[in-house]
């Protein structure tokens, strides 16, 4: 009975003990909430009005400039192929050779008969000139002279359609040298040597030429993109090159290409199968790095948005109620603010409403800021303006540029 009593008596001992910390600790959060929450070291930005850069990003395809099918335009045995089948060749280059001899004799053939209906021309010529000399002398009727006449002219006729004749078979002798019609990259030959080549379209091709400088992009914008690109541009509020976007690609290995093109072509309807705009560009490939057929990211840059507050993903907080960022008041306190996103741009996101020129954002540290907790901002490396981040974009872009 002892033991028990004792034993009950420590634990009550123990019990007010720590009641009494326990009321020391609460009377220690009220004294620091009457005194106030120490202040959280964040940075800030100034949302200050600039004018951005702004681009839009597609995916795109390759291809040839120009591809043309190599065909023979006359019949004749396949003798021989004179380049390598994929590599360069040059406007006016010999590709194929044709069995030239039957268009060999043809146009000897016809050049004999033009030197025989020329010399029967001047015989008739000479006859005529008589024939008028007698004529006026009294010494042979009208109808003589005609007829005289009639042989000149149609010996003239005669020589012309030999001419003819002639060049038209030069030019099929000249066509047994099947040459390039571009300059490019040639594919592989369709008929082998020794073929009976025809003239018609299933069997005069030969191989395809591919002109791979300048090298077009072909890509898809969409309808509804496209649409609000317009509608801000007759807002004033995006400003678009006057010379048109320059176009940047990225190949598929994540490097930037070296060299820059134009967009030399815009559809003026969307597909109703696809809901896009088609859309192509010119690009320089003098080295023939890229090569036709491959995946690019299409980059059109030069728009800007003009006098545009810009607000970094940093300073967003993605919530179920959309994005939301701490704004500080004056007496350095951080309440949180619905705002409305716009275009992406490389130094944040455009803001469409929510925020005013001169208010300040927390950019970095806003997972310690609670709402109506007090804020204490450290100085910025960046500058700590928003207008900044239109400098920062347009560095950005050089640099990827450079990269």
């Amino acid at each position: 009975m002892t033991f028990i009593s004792r034993a009950f008596q420590m634990m009550c001992l123990a019990a007010l003990v720590l009641s009494l910390a326990g009321c020391g600790e609460e009377k220690d959060a009220s004294a620091q909430a009457a005194n106030g929450a120490p202040a959280v070291p964040v940075k800030a930005i100034t949302m200050e009005r600039a004018d951005v850069p702004v681009f839009f990003e597609y995916v795109g395809q390759t291809e040839g400039s120009r591809s043309v099918e190599v065909r023979a335009r006359v019949q004749g045995l396949l003798l021989k192929r004179t380049y390598h089948e994929g590599s360069y060749v040059r406007e006016g280059d010999v590709l194929f050779l044709l069995d030239p001899e039957q268009y060999r004799a043809s146009s000897a053939q016809a050049g004999g008969e033009l030197a025989s209906l020329r010399a029967k021309l001047e015989q008739a010529r000479l006859e005529y000139r008589r024939i008028a000399d007698l004529y006026a002398r009294g010494v042979v009727s009208a109808k003589e002279r005609d007829d005289a006449l009639a042989a000149f002219d149609s010996g003239k006729a005669e020589v012309a359609a030999a001419e003819a004749k002639l060049q038209s078979d030069q030019l099929n002798l000249g066509y047994t040298q099947v040459r390039a019609p571009i300059s490019g990259i040639t594919s592989q030959e369709t008929r082998s040597e020794g073929s009976l080549v025809t003239t018609d379209s299933a069997g005069s091709l030969l191989t395809t030429i591919t002109q791979l400088n300048p090298l077009y992009v072909n890509f898809a914008i969409p309808g509804t993109e496209s649409m609000q690109i317009r509608r801000l541009a007759s807002e004033g509020k995006v400003v678009i090159p006057a010379d048109g976007y320059t176009v940047r690609l990225t190949l598929s290995d994540n490097s930037v290409y070296g060299e820059t093109g134009k967009m030399n072509f815009e559809d003026r309807y969307v597909d109703p199968a696809t809901g896009s705009i088609r859309a192509r560009a010119e690009v320089s490939n003098a080295d023939a790095l890229v090569l036709p057929g491959e995946f690019v990211r299409v980059r059109l840059e030069g728009a800007y948005y003009k006098d545009a507050l810009v607000v970094p993903e940093r300073a967003i907080l993605f919530s179920q109620k959309g994005p939301m960022v701490y704004v500080i008041d004056d007496k350095s306190v951080a309440s949180i603010r619905p705002v409305q996103l716009g275009q992406t741009v490389a130094s944040g996101f455009i803001v469409e409403g929510g925020l005013q020129a001169g208010e300040r954002v927390v950019a970095d540290g806003i997972m310690k800021v609670r709402p109506g907790a007090p804020v204490m901002i450290l100085p910025s490396e960046d500058g700590a303006k928003a207008q900044d981040s239109g400098k920062v974009a347009e560095k950005n872009d050089n640099a990827s540029s450079a990269n």
